[in-house]
């Protein structure tokens, strides 16, 4: 009984005990620019195996996305991130995931399975990658996407699941900004 009650829980508020205010109305935040800090430079494995650091990424629109394949929400959202991958790769957004608890052979059937064509860098237990996220998300929120802007700062926060609509309303937001000098 115990289990189902934890599983339904899970269900009704994704796949952590995520206690932001964003995710209990259910919405992401658009941060103001003059309100936004810094992204980490994250770098480190991939699950298809070379490492990836996202300096040379840098004067594009990144989407971060957090997840684990045991997450049911994450399995949810994963078809609409990809979608979002597939329409916006062509005009400066790059999209990276971040893996998180999990078996890297669960992660990699999962990756083939929802065949996310974007690269996952691998959080493994030590939680190193996820750590530096404190402060932008809750360490907690899985799964969590963050749109990073053109100059690397955090534009867009969302702890909570996604779907194609409300990360393509947020990318539009982004790209839609006059850059700066």
């Amino acid at each position: 009984m115990f289990a189902s009650l934890a599983a339904l829980t899970l269900l009704a508020t994704g796949c952590s005990n995520n206690t932001s205010s964003n995710s209990a109305t259910g919405q992401a935040t658009v941060i103001s620019p003059a309100k936004r800090a810094d992204f980490p430079q994250l770098s480190g494995p991939t699950l298809d195996g070379p490492t990836l650091s996202l300096t040379p990424l840098s004067g594009r629109v990144i989407v971060v996305n957090v997840w684990g394949s045991w997450c049911l929400p994450c399995q949810h959202e994963a078809p609409d991130l990809e979608r979002a991958y597939e329409a916006y790769r062509n005009i400066g957004v790059s999209f990276v995931g971040i893996d998180t608890r999990d078996n890297a052979a669960q992660a990699k059937s999962f990756i083939a399975t929802s065949r996310i064509e974007y690269p996952n860098l691998i959080d493994d237990g030590s939680e190193k990658l996820l750590t530096k996220l404190a402060g932008i998300v809750p360490l907690q929120a899985v799964p969590s996407t963050v749109i990073v802007d053109r100059t690397g700062k955090v534009a867009w926060t969302a702890p909570m699941p996604i779907d194609y609509k409300t990360l393509a309303a947020g990318l539009d937001a982004i790209l839609s900004e006059k850059q700066t000098p």
